[in-house]
């Protein structure tokens, strides 16, 4: 019932096959071109969204290294503001040494925001902060209402997302 099917019978069959539509082989012809312009049209794709990536990090790169000292200025400024907040937020429980060098710190911070007030990078006069003046003072408004000192640093972490964006 069934033969065995030897490989020329098998050839003659496709070629029968190919040799039976005319538009078989301009078909198959036609999917390639086809498939040539696809991955073309994907190549282009790519080499498009990859200039648009290196475009936009060189922007970055070119942003970052013309404001680099005035982030190195806001992060260190936002460092000392924390550790103040930190201390003033603790002083029943840190040492006296401690509580000793708060004052410091603060009048540290605040000349760091005045130069930026003067470079125009912080607006420090319009902060509550800016009206404290001594150390009691410092430490009943800031520690009753810790928001003195988290309203700077979210105005400076602002300052420097605005830098990026």
């Amino acid at each position: 019932i069934f033969e065995a099917a030897s490989p020329s019978r098998l050839c003659s069959f496709g070629r029968n096959l190919l040799s039976a539509s005319p538009f078989t082989s301009s078909m198959i012809e036609i999917f390639f071109v086809g498939l040539t312009t696809a991955a073309t049209l994907f190549a282009a794709l790519s080499a498009w969204m990859s200039y648009r990536v290196s475009n936009s990090a060189l922007n970055f790169q070119k942003n970052y290294a013309k404001n680099q000292q005035l982030i190195a200025q806001l992060n260190s400024t936002i460092s000392k503001l924390r550790t103040v907040k930190y201390l003033i937020s603790n002083t029943m429980s840190i040492s006296d040494d401690q509580v000793g060098t708060i004052e410091p710190l603060f009048i540290e911070v605040r000349l760091d925001l005045l130069r930026l007030e003067e470079i125009g990078a912080f607006d420090y006069s319009s902060h509550r902060i800016s009206k404290v003046t001594s150390l009691g003072e410092m430490i009943d408004e800031i520690s009753s209402e810790n928001t003195y000192l988290a309203e700077v640093i979210n105005a400076l972490e602002a300052r420097i997302a605005c830098i990026f964006k």
